[in-house]
């Protein structure tokens, strides 16, 4: 969830920005299993992540990158994103 403009001044700088790309091994079943709902009543991955990590023994790493980034956080966002994209060839 994107904190407000409050929290965001907050922060310690440089900010980064998790981008979700997750790549796990087949533990993180059982880290999923194991974990309860958050407040929101929802199964948080990040928790699961971390209790792999401390009952499990597991270990990740994050990768930083300086790319820019481009913003699909609604359907308004669609149009522009296809745009900057129309003229990219994706390699599968």
């Amino acid at each position: 969830e994107k904190p407000d403009d409050d929290a965001l001044a907050a922060l310690p700088r440089p900010l980064w920005v998790s981008m979700n790309c997750w790549r796990f091994g087949p533990s993180i079943f059982e880290a999923c299993r194991a974990i309860s709902p958050s407040p929101r009543g929802e199964f948080e991955l990040p928790d699961a992540v971390g209790h792999a990590i401390h009952a499990l023994g597991e270990q990740f790493r994050a990768l930083k990158f300086r790319l820019p980034v481009l913003d699909m956080t609604s359907r308004a966002d669609i149009a522009s994103v296809a745009a900057i994209l129309a003229d990219t060839e994706v390699k599968l």
